[in-house]
């Protein structure tokens, strides 16, 4: 069939659905006001030209897609009531440190897609935000969480549909954003929530090419901190962003080199804004060296216990960076004794 005759059946096909539409509206005495606002919505499901999808509907967005490692398990335990738990705690993710633009979030199994405007949201926030999410959920469930964190297009729509006594509520979700999040979550494997590296190679780039007294970055960049008009140079834009992103290759001294969210570094940043004492940050250390070792020990396949043998290198490898830098010996044995064997 070519693309006439698919038109042609198309709009024999809307005319017939469009007749039963009325013939329905009038046994249900809807007022002639409503039958021509159903009528408007229904042709406007039936467009076909693709350029109005492209302009209207799709635009790029920051997708943040997390799941909950060893979610399987829980269910196959019925934990149903902690599932519901972790789950609302996962969608009701919003701003903490600094202010995000969250526009909706969707949840679907174990896995929460939560999906920001690029144009009011700065990476680096997010990214600071995402760590804090991690560390919170570990907190309060001692689970990891995984996932990928990506711009691209994304297509967004919601529809509320009312005939007669009947309601009904759609969503409309798809675009190359959530292909990409999934196929990045996918491949990254280790329990990290990775981030698409052709934005850090972009602008790893652009800061070691130019001068220190270059000029404010273009608007290429500048698209990634939520303003068009972003005033940083490249190295300053750099600067900010390496220090809260860390790669698998730089914790396993081999492989591909993936980014992804330093939550340890970035936890230790803002480290007096979630601990009031010494002793609360040491707890929380603790609480991730044990998180491991109950991995480690309850893992039944090797598939499994070399995801938590990710997460031991990264906090032996956060720890031996920060020791050396502490003056109090006090501290400093008791950040040593947390090191996993």
């Amino acid at each position: 069939m070519n693309n006439e005759q698919s038109s042609e059946r198309i709009a024999e096909l809307a005319k017939k659905i469009n007749e039963e539409i009325d013939s329905y509206l009038k046994q249900v005495e809807i007022r002639d006001f409503e039958r021509k606002e159903r009528r408007k919505f229904f042709n406007y499901c039936m467009k076909c030209d693709s350029e109005f999808w492209k302009e209207e509907h799709i635009e790029n967005k920051w997708l943040l897609w997390v799941d909950i490692l060893n979610f399987s398990g829980m269910i196959e335990e019925e934990e149903y009531e902690l599932v519901y738990e972790m789950l609302s705690f996962l969608s009701n993710f919003h701003h903490d440190i600094k202010p995000l633009a969250l526009e909706t979030s969707l949840t679907c199994s174990d896995t929460c897609v939560n999906i920001f405007d690029p144009k009011r949201t700065n990476l680096v926030s997010l990214i600071e935000n995402i760590a804090i999410l991690q560390i919170n959920f570990l907190r309060t469930f001692r689970k990891v969480l995984r996932g990928a964190l990506v711009l691209d297009s994304v297509f967004l729509s919601y529809v509320n549909r009312t005939i007669g006594n009947y309601n009904s509520h759609q969503l409309y979700f798809f675009g190359n954003g959530i292909i990409k999040a999934n196929k990045l979550e996918k491949e990254t494997f280790y329990p990290i929530i990775s981030i698409d590296s052709s934005i850090i190679l972009k602008l790893s780039k652009k800061a070691r090419k130019t001068p220190m007294d270059c000029p404010k970055a273009d608007e290429e960049v500048s698209i990634y901190f939520g303003n068009s008009n972003y005033s940083n140079t490249y190295k300053e834009i750099w600067n900010q962003l390496k220090g809260s992103i860390q790669s698998v290759n730089n914790i396993l001294k081999e492989g591909k080199d993936i980014y992804f969210v330093d939550y340890l570094k970035i936890l230790f940043g803002y480290y007096w804004h979630y601990f009031e004492t010494e002793d609360a940050f040491l707890e929380f250390l603790r609480t991730h060296k044990e998180i491991i070792e109950e991995g480690n020990k309850s893992c039944p396949e090797e598939k499994c216990k070399s995801k938590y043998d990710f997460l031991k290198k990264y906090h032996n490898h956060f720890l031996r960076n920060l020791i050396p830098h502490i003056k109090d010996e006090k501290l400093k044995n008791s950040l040593d004794s947390l090191v996993v064997s």
